[in-house]
């Protein structure tokens, strides 16, 4: 029988592009509107990020890939990763980020994973400043920027690590409720 990813319950694709309300919002959390890094992404750049990661099928403007890049060399990251078995890795990496002082604005699931040794180490780190539980279910984008069909099976959050609560919180608090941290043991 074939492992299904996390992502697509029909083993069709991974790849799906964060919709405008979601990149509008994080975008109007990076002064000047602009994304400084996105290491996650399609050749094509979608969230026209000033430095982005691509993968294999990169292009000469993508820096590779995003999982062996310096993230806190850019003043800033937006990630949002491939929501399969890669997300281990992908936390690995923000975790690592984090430590190096990397600020870092991720659209992540929520849910079952909280209780999960990878999500309580990588996800729930010392760096992390807030988290805005988006309403309702968010409606990815294919490639070719068309709707996706069907339902998203993950209530989603977008969580702020190293960065400024204030500004996260008029950037993003319209998406959801936004839950400040104090403090992680």
């Amino acid at each position: 029988m074939a492992k299904k990813n996390l992502a697509d319950l029909n083993c069709q694709t991974t790849i799906y592009i964060t919709p405008p309300k979601i990149v509008d919002a994080v975008r109007s959390y990076f002064p000047g509107g602009i994304i400084p890094l996105d290491p996650a992404t399609e050749p094509n750049n979608p969230l026209n990020a000033a430095a982005f990661a691509a993968g294999p099928s990169c292009n000469e403007t993508s820096l590779g890939d995003g999982l062996k890049i310096c993230w806190a060399d850019y003043g800033g990251t937006f990630i949002n990763p491939p929501y399969s078995r890669e997300i281990r890795a992908w936390l690995a990496k923000l975790h690592e980020e984090v430590v190096l002082g990397a600020e870092v604005v991720a659209l992540l699931p929520a849910g079952a994973r909280y209780s999960t040794k990878y999500w309580q180490k990588d996800a729930f780190n010392a760096g992390l400043d807030a988290i805005c539980f988006v309403k309702g279910r968010v409606k990815f984008l294919r490639p070719d920027g068309s709707a996706t069909t069907g339902s998203n099976p993950y209530d989603s959050q977008i969580m702020l690590y190293n960065g400024d609560i204030e500004r996260f919180i008029e950037a993003v608090g319209h998406l959801g409720k936004v839950l400040v941290i104090s403090e992680i043991r």
